[in-house]
């Protein structure tokens, strides 16, 4: 069985080979999955389960995958570690978020998902 894993930064740019020098061939955005299939200290070789583009990324910390609830319909979403405080973020059209609790202005939702 395949293990996923999730983006859990704004965006993330898809290289050809290992080396930001080459070709960028798409980017992940906030909740997108992807499974790894080769891994280095520094690269992961990757395939997006969205779109089934292949690739690498750099080795960060990801989280495990989170099955998203909703997805973000507006241009762009702020992200605020506590509700009224200053803007830690900001995540993009398409991203997908796992909504953990709801008021009536914020949403709070699960990191990676």
């Amino acid at each position: 069985m395949t293990k996923y894993f999730t983006n859990n930064f704004s965006v993330i740019n898809l290289y050809k080979k290992p080396s930001v020098k080459s070709e960028v061939v798409t980017q992940m955005i906030y909740g997108d999955s992807f499974s790894i299939s080769k891994k280095s200290k520094k690269w992961l070789k990757i395939k997006i389960k969205e779109d089934n583009y292949r690739g690498y990324i750099k080795n960060k910390n990801f989280s495990d995958f989170s099955k998203p609830t909703h997805k973000v319909n507006s241009l762009k979403a702020k992200i605020f570690k506590f509700p009224n405080k200053i803007k830690k973020d900001e995540i993009s059209f398409g991203s997908k978020i796992k909504v953990i609790d709801a008021n009536s202005k914020f949403l709070r939702f699960a990191k990676g998902g």
